[in-house]
């Protein structure tokens, strides 16, 4: 069952950026938001939740330990951290994914998850701008203002 929807959330994850088995028309890729909705919609619960047993049934060791490793990485990362790689995560893919780009058409090395020292810039700033320790009201206000529909 998870590798189905490992799978499943790979294949709406790559909707029109590549072709899989059937051959058809690739189209502009997605902006984020649109692909969140897509997702959303895509994995609404079932009529029927799964009980605890059957979750853990399905759960190898080998996913266990990808996800704790993840958790893992999160956990030691500052809020003010992971709002900001957000906010970077969002504005790289507002500038590479319009809505009317085909994948082809983006150079391969364009295409990366935000560094540490891209990362360490973009705090400082918004501590310069903020405080040292911005309040979440005022980081949900940042982060509203960079996923905003274009106008």
């Amino acid at each position: 069952m998870v590798k189905h929807e490992r799978t499943h959330l790979r294949n709406l994850l790559l909707t029109n950026a590549r072709q899989e088995h059937l051959p058809r028309e690739l189209g502009p890729i997605p902006r984020l938001m649109d692909l969140l909705v897509l997702i959303n919609r895509a994995f609404k619960p079932r009529s029927a939740l799964r009980t605890m047993a059957e979750i853990r049934a399905n759960m190898t060791a080998g996913v266990q330990d990808l996800i704790d490793d993840h958790l893992e990485a999160l956990r030691v990362k500052s809020p003010l951290e992971l709002q900001v790689h957000a906010i970077l995560v969002i504005r790289r893919d507002q500038e590479l994914f319009t809505g009317n780009v085909m994948f082809a058409d983006i150079p391969d090395e364009s295409i990366q998850m935000p560094g540490p020292i891209e990362l360490d810039v973009e705090i400082r700033d918004v501590q310069a701008r903020f405080g040292l320790n911005p309040s979440p009201e005022v980081m949900l206000q940042l982060l509203e203002s960079k996923i905003a529909p274009p106008q």
